[in-house]
């Protein structure tokens, strides 16, 4: 089976070698710092043979170092160009905010989305945090329990309200998802027996990325503008150490937790807190906020999830489910802060 591997293998790097000879050096250096990252898999990484990805698949990137200021951006009557390799005349860009005057550019990295080219300049320049804050009100805390309808549920009993943007275009992206697999069965076939897509057929696959990268554009949206408010209105956030990766696994929970994004949201919240200078806590993932009971600390010992209401067998106290559940990651929170010193009224809490 080795030998079997390793014939692949060189017969892969062969056909690379005369595919992409002639590709700039900085394209073969990033492909390599990929598959030392784990980008793309390598030998070590797959059982049995290891498969090749196809020419045509993946993420439709370049990336390209700086190297004796090969990267830069220059204005040319009144336009904005990025000077890469192979491109001495320089790309018309448009760019989303300036750079650092004092930055320097490290790479630069141009992917495909749907039917737009997007750069992404890594820029490295002295950025200064907002130093931490010392001391911290319980009434200047929040904690953000994960919801599958609103995104969460803060400690006030406020939800988040998001909108399930992917689900708003469900039915037009299954409209879509039909229509390309008629065009695809009744394509023509060439010589080689390979199908030739029609117009129509293109124009379809146009129209949904355009529809799947709106979706996520807003979702990206209203992420980054409800971390933003978070991290300006409180000085401590907490937040739950959920397996989001055995989460999404589960066939009823998946889907929503692929559309509100709530790991990129907690990714967020993390470096906008760190910025700011605020406070980020996260509580232990095997903390039962859920069965604990946020007025009299009973724990219950065993809650199914179709309870959304938590109704307590010692203080008799009713509530909703997540709510409780923030209201218990908020006391988690004061206790952290308490521990390290950095509340600021221990006495009243």
């Amino acid at each position: 089976m080795y030998n079997d591997a390793k014939i692949r293998f060189q017969a892969a790097i062969k056909k690379y070698n005369e595919t992409y000879g002639k590709r700039p050096l900085q394209y073969k250096k990033s492909v390599q710092k990929k598959m030392k990252a784990g980008y793309v898999p390598s030998l070590r990484d797959v059982k049995g043979l290891p498969k090749f990805h196809s020419k045509k698949q993946g993420g439709f990137s370049y990336t390209t170092n700086q190297t004796n200021g090969n990267i830069r951006i220059e204005s040319r009557d009144g336009a904005t160009f990025l000077r890469i390799p192979k491109f001495p005349e320089g790309i018309p860009v448009r760019l989303h905010r300036k750079l650092p005057a004092d930055g320097l550019v490290k790479k630069v990295t141009l992917k495909r989305e749907g039917t737009r080219y997007l750069a992404s300049i890594s820029v490295d320049y002295p950025f200064e945090k907002a130093p931490l804050k010392e001391t911290v009100l319980a009434a200047n805390m929040t904690a953000l329990d994960y919801s599958q309808s609103g995104l969460y549920v803060d400690s006030d009993g406020k939800k988040a309200g998001y909108p399930r943007f992917h689900e708003l275009i469900g039915k037009r992206q299954r409209r879509l998802n039909k229509s390309l697999a008629r065009k695809k069965e009744r394509a023509m076939k060439d010589e080689n027996g390979q199908p030739v897509y029609s117009k129509n057929y293109r124009q379809t696959v146009v129209h949904y990325q355009k529809t799947m990268a709106k979706a996520a554009n807003q979702r990206n949206d209203f992420l980054h503008k409800r971390s933003h408010q978070i991290t300006n209105d409180y000085d401590a956030i907490v937040v739950e150490d959920l397996d989001l990766t055995n989460l999404a696994q589960c066939l009823k929970l998946g889907k929503k937790l692929h559309d509100n994004g709530f790991g990129m949201f907690r990714s967020m919240l993390k470096y906008k807190a760190e910025r700011k200078g605020k406070h980020y806590i996260v509580a232990d993932r095997f903390f039962p906020s859920s069965k604990l009971c946020s007025a009299c600390g009973h724990k219950k010992e065993r809650l199914r999830l179709s309870e959304r209401t938590y109704a307590c067998e010692s203080c008799h106290a009713e509530l909703d489910r997540d709510h409780n559940a923030a209201l218990n990651l908020k006391n988690y929170g004061i206790h952290a802060l308490l521990d390290t010193g950095f509340l600021a009224d221990p006495v009243s809490n």
